[in-house]
């Protein structure tokens, strides 16, 4: 019989892993770290869901170069941030916009990123 409270530690590490602007680096220690918690049919199902993505392991590749490691220094492991950067294009490009153009929408991403980076 499983235990679902031995479990709990995988809703903090999504929780975690849905913060906005993890490094790869943090987003690979969580999921190192709960590769190291799961046993049997849990981690199997964990490794085979993970493998199904090939593009995942040319990511946590210790072995990459260090141009590669800077390249995808701030690649997402989840698609989170995606789903984030949706929603406030979303809230940007509406039916009442008639008149942006391409200059105010690169003055939408200035103040989102800046709002990222600074938490303002």
């Amino acid at each position: 019989m499983i235990e679902i409270l031995q479990f709990t530690f995988l809703t903090h590490s999504i929780t975690k892993l849905e913060g906005q602007g993890l490094r790869l680096k943090e987003q690979i220690e969580i999921l190192d770290c709960v590769k190291s918690k799961l046993k049997g049919k849990p981690l199997e199902k964990l490794e085979k869901s993970l493998n199904k993505n090939p593009h995942s392991l040319k990511f946590t590749n210790p072995d990459n170069d260090h141009d590669f490691k800077i390249q995808i220094k701030f690649a997402p492991l989840v698609s989170v941030d995606v789903e984030r950067s949706f929603s406030i294009y979303k809230s940007i490009l509406t039916d009442r916009r008639h008149n942006l153009t391409e200059e105010n929408i690169e003055h939408f991403n200035v103040i989102n990123c800046n709002k990222f980076l600074y938490d303002i």
